[in-house]
C-alpha cells in the first residue's frame, strides 16, 4: 500500500512538473479580456428556496448570470485577475420582487496543469479572490386608494446592502486560436453583507458553474 502511495505522488509530481515546464499557446500574449455567463446555487437554503436566478438584465425566468473580466500575466503560469458579475434572481412568491449581486473582485490565478488530456492547447488552473459586494432588493408596488383597489399609479422601491467576500475557483483553458480562447470554471464564493439581526443580509454567496468567451492580446 505504501508504495502504491509513493508511485502515484511521484507520477502526480511528474506529470505536473512536464505540464508546468513546457511553454503552450495560452502563454503567447500577457493580457486576456473576456465575457462569460454561467449559472449560480446559492448557499444558504433560504435564499434557495424562495429566489429563482432570472436573466441578469431582467425578469426573464432564464438563470443566466453575466460577467466580464481582465487577467494579466505577470509570469509563464501566474496572473492577476479582476471581474464584476451580476447575478440576478426574482422571488418566487412575487416576480414583481428581485434581488440582483454583483461582486467586483480582484485575486491571482495559476495553471497547476499544462497539456491537459494531451491536448497542447489546454490548461487547468487555480485561483482566488477577494471582492466587494452589492447587493441590491428592488420591489414594483401597485399603489391602490384607501377604499378602492383599482391601481392609480407604480411605486418603486429599492434597498441596497454592500460588504465584502472571497472566493476561490477552478477553470479549464482551451485555446481555438492564437488569440481567442474558451473556457469553463467552477467558483465557490461567501460574502457578508451585513449581520441579518441588524437589517443585513448576512451571506449571498454559493457556487457558480460559467463559460467563458476570451481574447489575448
Amino acid at each position: 500500500m505504501k508504495n502504491l502511495l509513493s508511485a502515484c505522488i511521484l507520477l502526480l509530481l511528474s506529470i505536473t512538473e512536464n505540464g508546468v515546464s513546457q511553454g503552450l499557446t495560452l502563454d503567447n500574449e500577457k493580457a486576456e479580456i473576456y465575457l462569460e455567463t454561467g449559472y449560480f446555487t446559492p448557499a444558504k437554503k433560504s435564499f434557495r428556496k424562495n429566489y429563482d436566478q432570472a436573466l441578469f438584465i431582467s425578469k426573464i425566468n432564464i438563470p443566466l448570470s453575466a460577467g466580464i473580466g481582465f487577467r494579466y500575466f505577470m509570469t509563464e503560469n501566474a496572473c492577476l485577475h479582476l471581474s464584476v458579475k451580476r447575478i440576478n434572481s426574482i422571488l418566487e412568491s412575487n416576480e414583481d420582487v428581485t434581488l440582483a449581486v454583483m461582486p467586483v473582485a480582484v485575486g491571482v490565478q495559476y495553471y497547476l496543469l499544462r497539456n491537459f488530456f494531451g491536448s497542447k492547447n489546454s490548461g487547468l488552473y487555480f485561483g482566488s479572490d477577494i471582492g466587494f459586494y452589492w447587493a441590491r432588493f428592488s420591489a414594483d408596488l401597485i399603489q391602490t386608494s384607501e377604499f378602492d383597489p383599482t391601481p392609480i399609479g407604480l411605486i418603486k422601491e429599492a434597498r441596497n446592502y454592500y460588504g465584502i467576500g472571497v472566493a476561490v475557483r477552478a477553470g479549464l483553458d482551451h485555446m481555438l486560436s492564437h488569440s481567442l480562447l474558451l473556457g469553463l470554471s467552477l467558483s465557490y464564493d461567501s460574502n457578508h453583507l451585513g449581520r441579518i439581526e441588524e437589517g443585513g443580509v448576512g451571506n449571498l454567496g454559493g457556487l457558480l458553474v460559467t463559460g467563458k468567451f476570451a481574447l489575448r492580446f
